[in-house]
């Protein structure tokens, strides 16, 4: 059984030569310190000054967010707003004022930097969603003047994440309409396959694109569809009678979890072939003989659901919660992972699920705001969830207990680190690691309420 109260202080890091671009007195300014390991209430421990490795082998390409050189994200202040080139080694930003209505980042390579702005109709609304795109001279820094408008269509503000670029294509949803814009062609293309699928119910919104395919979600009816970016495959992965969350991009493959099912499914996108990974069982049979699937004392039977994917390390993690309902509900999360080809790999990730462990003396029975002028009462062993996983971390939104408020924080794999995240952090850090673009946004209101219903208070709704 494993003993999450036990949480052993942490070594010394091994430094090693770091050749990738970033230099490690920035990645000592930016990455450094993740504080000692937790010992029950030792969680909001001091950062060390210990240098942290970086991974020679992390690929720049899968980042939608920077070059090799450098980072670009949005900023503004109350007289314009800006795209920043903030430089990865040196900590440099530059800003470059791009006019209002300024959305997001969509892409950014070596050549071109794309972003999203809105543009007003005739009326002086502000519903046309404009591509610009701006060019990257020689590697250098982004030429002021090259800024272009690349399309322009009624797609209005870029929530949901409706426009993706993947550098050769944009595409996105408008009207209800699956829209792909070839750069290179400098044309839209059209896709009969789309065009049928479109014509019984509407699609929703674009969910990834991964591999060279769009991940295209149909809502109404509950549908995933991957369309291959350059043909007019359509490929129905989940049908109406069964759920798809969460679900995961590779670049190699798509992972979701079928409701209907209990499993974790993965559709290898090159072979174009979809298969069984994972049941819920042998999630549940490992849970308890490792101790972590038990009678609370305050529920006789318990439910698990997989929660969400992430993948690092040839590994697919999953996060599981642990539930039971009654005149007091409980909740627990942990973290495994499998290797995808041998589902006989399947663990228990010992030093997430202690990042996650919500201390012994800390577990007491509350009210839970569950909803607007709703509470349960509920007891928790875990103190947040994981957000999002990257070759070298994990990014977890927990409870710090000592400063009584909810935190990004982060656990680094090779030195075996935890730490709570500064603002600083949060400045180009976690947008860096973040290649979906959907970061920038996460302190919304929004989106902390939603996390809000794993932590073990009701800060975030006070």
């Amino acid at each position: 059984m494993i003993n999450l109260d036990k949480f052993g202080m942490g070594g010394v890091a091994v430094i090693k030569k770091i050749t990738y671009l970033l230099s490690a007195a920035f990645v000592l300014t930016c990455l450094s310190g993740c504080g000692s390991k937790m010992t029950g209430s030792e969680e909001n421990a001091a950062v060390s000054e210990t240098a942290i490795e970086v991974s020679e082998e992390r690929a720049d390409k899968e980042y939608s967010f920077c070059n090799e050189k450098y980072l670009y994200y949005t900023d503004s202040d109350d007289d314009s707003e800006f795209l920043v080139e903030h430089d990865r080694e040196t900590g440099e930003k530059r800003r470059i004022a791009v006019g209002e209505d300024l959305e997001e980042v969509c892409y950014a390579d070596n050549e071109w930097v794309y972003f999203y702005k809105l543009g007003a109709t005739e009326e002086g609304d502000l519903a046309l969603g404009q591509v610009w795109r701006m060019q990257v001279g020689g590697g250098k820094h982004l030429q002021e003047k090259t800024g272009k408008l690349v399309i322009e269509d009624d797609i209005g503000p870029a929530r949901e994440k409706k426009i993706w670029c993947d550098g050769k294509y944009i595409v996105y949803i408008c009207d209800g309409k699956y829209r792909q814009y070839n750069i290179a062609r400098k044309k839209y293309e059209t896709s009969t396959e789309m065009a049928k699928l479109s014509e019984q119910n509407d699609f929703f919104c674009i969910r990834a694109l991964c591999g060279g395919y769009a991940v295209v979600d149909r809502g109404n009816c509950c549908e995933m569809v991957l369309k291959r970016l350059d043909s007019d495959q359509v490929t129905v992965l989940v049908d109406p009678s069964q759920t798809f969350e969460p679900f995961l991009t590779t670049k190699e493959d798509f992972y979701w979890m079928e409701g209907e099912s209990d499993c974790i499914w993965r559709f290898r996108l090159v072979e174009g072939k979809k298969e069984k990974l994972i049941a819920r069982s042998e999630i549940e049979s490992l849970l308890k003989e490792s101790g972590l699937l038990k009678k609370c004392g305050y529920v006789e039977k318990h439910t698990v659901s997989v929660s969400d994917l992430f993948f690092r390390d040839s590994r697919l993690y999953i996060e599981a919660a642990i539930q039971g309902y009654g005149d007091i509900s409980c909740e627990n999360r942990v973290v495994l992972s499998v290797k995808p080809a041998n589902s006989a790999t399947l663990k228990v990730e010992e030093e997430l699920t202690k990042c996650l462990h919500n201390p012994t003396e800390n577990q007491k029975v509350f009210k839970k705001i569950v909803g607007k002028g709703t509470e349960e009462e509920k007891i928790f062993e875990s103190r947040g969830r994981c957000v999002a996983m990257t070759e070298e971390l994990c990014i977890m939104y927990l409870e710090n207990t000592e400063k009584k408020k909810n935190m990004y924080a982060c656990y680094e794999f090779r030195t075996d680190r935890f730490r709570f995240l500064t603002k600083r952090d949060k400045e180009w850090w976690v947008q860096y690691y973040d290649y979906e673009n959907n970061f920038p946004d996460r302190e919304a209101r929004w989106y902390l309420e939603g996390l809000s219903v794993t932590v073990p208070n009701n800060y975030d709704r006070e």
